[in-house]
């Protein structure tokens, strides 16, 4: 049965090649505060598709959603031919500073995390970018979404992601 698994250590290292790592996004298109500028630096191409997929599209309605974005080769955070794939979760209209409300950034938590299970489960070419046979093998590598700027108790998230059916392992670094 999937769970969340905790892996002390940064994301951006001690993840394997060849993964999905999810963050949680706002749906103006900007990576300006917490790990997402750390995605920002390690991922600029994603970054790239991110900020014109929220400009072309109506921010309401990608509220709940995920947008996966395989990154690129000349990607900083891709440390071997084989490329991450990063999954952008929607879950909050706006920014840290203007963040939708704890209960709306929960339910789009729980909302993003069934359309990103959709979209892997109707993808057998990403199984095989990613080395796996079945949905059921894949991972998922994360820091602790929305308890940074969203300001949202992990606890929260945790009991979505402890529901999700697939591997969650989440990035906690010691303080």
């Amino acid at each position: 049965m999937p769970s969340v698994n905790y892996i002390q250590g940064d994301l951006f290292t001690k993840a394997p090649q060849r993964s999905i790592l999810a963050h949680a996004c706002n749906c103006q298109g900007a990576w300006n505060g917490g790990i997402a500028v750390t995605f920002k630096k390690q991922f600029p191409s994603t970054y790239a598709k991110y900020q014109a997929y929220c400009q072309k599209s109506d921010a309401r309605k990608l509220l709940g959603t995920t947008l996966i974005i395989p990154s690129t080769p000349t990607d900083p955070g891709n440390h071997s031919p084989e490329l991450q794939i990063v999954a952008c979760l929607f879950t909050s209209s706006g920014t840290s500073a203007n963040r939708s409300p704890e209960d709306v950034i929960v339910t789009a938590t729980e909302k993003a995390m069934e359309d990103l299970y959709r979209q892997l489960a109707q993808n057998e070419e990403l199984w095989d970018n990613l080395g796996v046979e079945s949905i059921a093998e894949l991972e998922l590598h994360m820091p602790k979404i929305n308890a940074g700027l969203f300001g949202v108790p992990w606890g929260k998230t945790e009991a979505i992601l402890e529901a999700f059916p697939i591997q969650s392992n989440v990035y906690v670094i010691a303080e």
